[in-house]
């Protein structure tokens, strides 16, 4: 029913890069958004979804020092901010792992 969309938006303040991703669905009610990066956290019926797309989003942005927040405006559908460090972390040589 009707047509949805995602938008993507991305800007760099100095010191961090911010990637938005919003949507024109329904929004995430306040009452689940505590819970959706929450392991096999779903909405959906039983067999459709695994409740890890986020869990896993999550985890990935923060080993590589971000951050993912929902900004919550439900009258407009569903907005992620994705802020990442414009630097970057260092990256390990595989010597840094031997002892």
């Amino acid at each position: 029913p009707g047509s949805k969309t995602i938008t993507l938006k991305t800007r760099y303040d100095g010191h961090q890069v911010i990637c938005e991703v919003r949507d024109t669905g329904k929004g995430i009610p306040p009452v689940l958004a505590e819970k959706i990066f929450e392991p096999f956290f779903t909405t959906k019926e039983v067999g459709k979804g695994t409740g890890l797309g986020l869990s896993i989003s999550y985890g990935i942005i923060q080993e590589c020092g971000g951050t993912i927040r929902l900004h919550h405006d439900s009258a407009r559908g569903a907005c992620f901010v994705l802020e990442f460090p414009a630097t970057g972390r260092p990256h390990e040589t595989e010597d840094s792992h031997r002892r």
